[in-house]
């Protein structure tokens, strides 16, 4: 809850301020005024110097992209040949070489030689 001797404080406090910020700013009309006559007094240098600026940076675009030409067909192709993906190093791993070829369904990975008959004591 509220009292109202707080609200008043409160009101005086924003008085003071107010009137405090009304004695830094300048009037309105003064500030209106001078807007207005800074608007007609703009220099033609100004505005020549502007315009030569941006007519030199239209040039300086223009002769750039008049240099930069795309590459012939064959230039293309043989920079589309010399490239190479920068994670092709992540696709190599233990044992690719077996990936590369096709197996053959006749052979078989286990080598008869290396089969040892059992013996022993086993059953039959």
């Amino acid at each position: 809850m509220t009292n109202d001797r707080d609200d008043e404080r409160l009101q005086r406090i924003f008085d003071e301020l107010r009137h405090a910020d009304r004695a830094m700013s300048p009037p309105f009309a003064r500030v209106w005024t001078s807007v207005a006559a800074g608007k007609r007094r703009r220099s033609p240098r100004v505005m020549i110097a502007t315009a030569v600026g941006c007519v030199g940076v239209a040039v300086a675009v223009v002769v750039f992209a008049l240099q930069r030409r795309a590459p012939s067909g064959l230039e293309a192709a043989a920079q589309l040949a010399a490239w190479r993906s920068p994670t092709a190093a992540l696709l190599r791993v233990p044992g690719s070489d077996i990936l590369r070829s096709v197996p053959s369904l006749d052979a078989s990975l286990v080598r008869p030689e290396t089969l040892q008959p059992v013996t022993g004591g086993g059953t039959p």
